[in-house]
């Protein structure tokens, strides 16, 4: 075989390796829902399969929220500290100024952390550093679950007194729902905007659209509800400490258990955001070859151009 036809064979070889490689580093798969249970924080696969993300002995944590890094946190009323969880599950105090009792978590926009201070009837908002000011103090009473809309409007669900707060990026609260709740915590929005909210006191779902008209989205005989989270699907996650469980719903409202195994009394759930795909050593090692292949093929090629006319 010739040095140009060889060249050539070569170079379609790599080509494909590389197209294999690539391809295979951008596929997406969804992420992992990871749950506050007693004890511990609990992982569950997209099949169902649980797993112990990290184990928090007698440690309560409640709330969940990623950062856009990846990082894992958990409001521990137990000890009213916010703790900070990395890829690894290495364990860090984030905060414990502020935060007497603190349940739901929410990150805005700009990366700021909002803790629902249910014994103190606040909600704190804490810097990426963990600087901590009182956001609202006004209209809330046991605050619960916490999610922002696209607007950057903040919404709290009040538990004790089956209303719905929302509240402007400055810090203006308003009531935005107080119909069809009862004892309610966990929120959640999807993608067209619509807010659930978790009612524990009857085991079902409220759905509300942006002007704040309530439906009923699913009742589920679980006994209670906690926290709420859609995956990139529409899904809706639901958690139900009493039934020991989660449910998941679809945009219909028909629901089946998601996961019941290694579950005791679990509250709130946290999807794992996707990051961008690092490929693996054998995969950046081929990456290389092939490069460096293709550029000694081109190499080569030049060197046997003749000089001179053609």
């Amino acid at each position: 075989m010739t040095f140009k036809r060889a060249s050539h064979a070569l170079a379609a070889t790599l080509a494909i390796a590389l197209s294999f490689v690539l391809s295979s580093q951008a596929q997406a798969t969804p992420g992992d829902v990871l749950v506050s249970n007693a004890g511990n924080i609990e992982r569950i696969a997209p099949d169902g399969t649980a797993s112990v993300f990290v184990s928090t002995g007698t440690s309560r944590q409640l709330g969940l929220a990623f950062d856009a890094g990846g990082n894992l946190y958990a409001a521990n009323i137990g000890t009213s500290t916010i703790q900070r969880f990395a890829l690894d599950g290495t364990a860090s105090v984030f905060a414990s100024t502020g935060t007497n009792g603190p349940i739901g978590l929410a990150f805005d926009a700009d990366g700021n952390l909002f803790a629902a201070i249910n014994m103190g009837n606040a909600i704190d908002r804490f810097t990426r550093s963990g600087t901590v000011a009182v956001f609202a103090s006004t209209g809330l009473n046991g605050p619960s679950g916490l999610a922002f809309d696209a607007s950057g409007n903040l919404y709290v669900s009040n538990n004790a007194d089956n209303t719905i707060e929302r509240f402007t990026p400055g810090g203006i609260g308003s009531v935005f729902a107080s119909i069809g709740l009862n004892a309610p915590i966990g929120l959640a929005f999807d993608a067209s905007g619509n807010l659930y909210a978790a009612n524990d006191g009857d085991s079902t779902v409220e759905r509300f659209t942006p002007d704040g008209s309530a439906s009923l989205f699913a009742s589920l005989d679980l006994g209670g509800l906690a926290g709420l989270a859609f995956d990139g699907n529409g899904t809706l996650f639901v958690v139900s400490p009493d039934a020991n469980n989660i449910v998941r719903v679809a945009p219909n409202g028909t629901s089946s258990v998601f996961a019941s195994t290694g579950l005791s009394a679990p509250l709130f759930p946290a999807f794992e955001p996707q990051r961008a795909a690092v490929p693996e050593p054998a995969s950046a090692v081929m990456l290389m070859i092939g490069l460096a292949g293709v550029r000694w093929i081109r190499r080569g090629t030049v060197r046997r151009r003749p000089c001179g006319g053609s």
